[in-house]
């Protein structure tokens, strides 16, 4: 009997350690699969950063894209001015050489 209960106990001893190592086992397992999901939580973190901020960036280019095509108009407008300007200084200008021509003419004639 005792030769029975001894064999029993080596088996439930075995079984048992055997046990613990497929615990372990599992656990190591279970530690690496956490590790690699912290990495692709960070990883994915980060990629949601890049991606706000190139959002962020897109938004702040088109709004200066905007900016800057106000102020090519703005300048177009300036620009049409200022040759409208510029014609009308010279119509003033000839006007005036014809007014300084004529009396010229006149002080000739007198």
């Amino acid at each position: 009997v005792k030769d029975v209960l001894r064999k029993t106990m080596d088996t439930v001893e075995c079984k048992l350690k055997a046990t613990k190592e497929a615990a372990d086992n599992v656990k190591h397992e279970a530690f690496a699969h956490a590790a690699a999901s912290v990495k692709l939580c960070t990883d994915l973190d980060n990629d949601i950063r890049e991606l706000q901020l190139a959002e962020e960036l897109r938004k702040d280019r088109a709004a200066d894209l905007a900016s800057l095509k106000i102020q090519t108009e703005d300048c177009r407008k300036l620009l049409g001015v200022g040759m409208q300007t510029s014609e009308a200084s010279k119509s003033i200008r000839e006007n005036f050489s014809d007014v300084q021509d004529s009396l010229e003419s006149l002080v000739s004639a007198a």
